[in-house]
Formats: C-alpha cells, structure tokens, sequence
C-alpha cells in the first residue's frame, strides 16, 4: 500500500468512526519502535488529548502499538521483549516485560488493544487490526479519548463495534 495516498483513501472511514463514536480516529502505523499516525478524523479537542499527524510515539504504551507488537510472529516478538528497554510515562505504564508479555498475549488472543494512562494519565485508546484484503496486518485503526466519565467496559463497548466494522469494510480498499 503506497503510504502516501492512504490517508486520502482512509478518510471517508475515519470520517465515519469520529461520527459514530464522537472521538477522534487514526490509522497508525509501525516504524520501528514507535507508531506513527498517518490519519485522523474527528473533533477538534485540546491537543492534549489527540495526536498531530505525523506524531511518533512509543508502541508499547498506545493501543495501536501494543496490537501492532501483539500481532508479530512469535520469534519477532520474543526479539522485541528480549531487546527493549520499557520506558515508564506515567505510574499506569507497564514497566516489567513479565507484566508486558501477559498484555501482549491477551490483546494477540482478543484481537484489539485497550491502553489507559500510560503515556499520559488522561487519555485511553482502543485499537484494531487493518489487515489487506490478503490478510497482511498493515496498521492499525484507534481512537483516542479523555478518560473522562465512563467506565473502560463502557468505552470498549460503546467504540470497538465501530471499530471493527470500519477495518472489515476498508479491507478490499487497502
């Protein structure tokens, strides 16, 4: 996928998510250690709880990041956990790659990603898989919002739907 007209094709679909879930939506890839977001969607918050574009932010403490380092080949991963340092954000940071490796194997076996707090005490995101229509993992699709007033449960249910419906119908795009 040529990276540079994605986020042309993407908008429509990040369009609909920041609609129905009235948060704002990104398609985030990886390179190298860090998640990159290509595309966003949604209403204009306080920076403070978005990404610019273009932003590069440490995978292990995004949802999107967590997914995309969930999803790799078991000996890519074992090199990952075995080669980082865990950098510490916030005191909700997952800071042991014990405590790491258990989160990692719970969002490969769920397929999507919820993090909280760890880069930063306000904001939550949820992330799911953009595959091609092949199959291949290419991003991932996440929004970002405040912690705000509701519970993670009520978050996850109230957004991943949406989600999940968005990167099936963007499938055959990609």
């Amino acid at each position: 996928m040529g990276t540079k007209r994605v986020p042309r094709v993407v908008q429509p679909f990040l369009q609909r998510v920041a609609a129905g879930t009235n948060e704002i939506a990104y398609l985030s890839v990886m390179d190298g250690d860090e998640v990159v977001y290509i595309a966003r969607n949604g209403p204009n918050r306080s920076m403070s709880t978005g990404y610019v574009l273009g932003a590069r932010v440490p995978a292990q403490v995004t949802a999107s990041g967590m997914l995309m380092l969930a999803l790799r080949s078991d000996a890519e991963l074992a090199d990952w956990l075995a080669t980082r340092q865990l950098q510490v954000f916030t005191s909700h940071t997952i800071a042991s790659m014990e405590r790491m490796k258990l989160e990692l194997a719970r969002i490969r076996a769920q397929g999507w990603a919820l993090s909280e707090q760890q880069l930063d005490l306000n904001s939550r995101g949820i992330a799911v898989p953009l595959r091609d229509r092949h199959g291949t993992l290419v991003g991932a699709l996440n929004i970002t919002m405040p912690m705000g007033h509701e519970s993670s449960e009520d978050a996850v249910a109230r957004v991943l739907p949406v989600l999940r419906e968005t990167a099936q119908a963007m499938r055959n795009l990609i």
